[in-house]
């Protein structure tokens, strides 16, 4: 189900963290992907006992504070897509009009499949925005 099970960034900032750490701390590469990975698996057990009392998890996280971190999260990845949109870090033609009417061409898709009342329609906007996108770029 690619289109309710995706990656998320939120929790980039911390496993950089810990890999920035140990590289601080005179760590080679395999040391700081065993630091990360290791975090990420006892933070899986964190998630795990943590579920077990959702509810009352509620009084604390209300959709204001649910909100907020949402919103955060957004606005800490325009950056992100707005050099996604323009071609990518790094690309020879970054900010050229075929990448902009490309990225374009996909935001849109995206933004009016999500305007329908259909749910199944909703839900796949963003696999037919890459699909769109996939095949104007062929």
């Amino acid at each position: 189900m690619i289109c309710v099970q995706g990656t998320s960034f939120a929790f980039l900032g911390s496993v950089l963290g810990a890999g920035f750490l140990v590289k601080a701390n005179g760590g080679g590469p395999e040391e700081m992907l065993a630091t990360i990975f290791g975090v990420c698996f006892f933070g899986a057990f964190v998630e795990i006992i943590l579920s077990r009392f959702i509810d009352k998890l509620k009084v604390v996280i209300t959709p204001v504070v649910t909100g907020i971190v949402i919103t955060t999260i957004g606005i800490s990845l325009i950056k992100v897509g707005v050099t996604d949109i323009a071609g990518g870090v790094g690309a020879e033609d970054f900010g050229s009009g075929s990448n902009l009417l490309l990225g374009s061409i996909v935001l849109a898709t995206i933004v009016v499949l999500n305007l329908s009342r259909n749910t199944m329609i909703r839900l796949s906007s963003i696999l037919v925005g890459l699909l769109v996108g996939w095949l104007v770029a062929r």
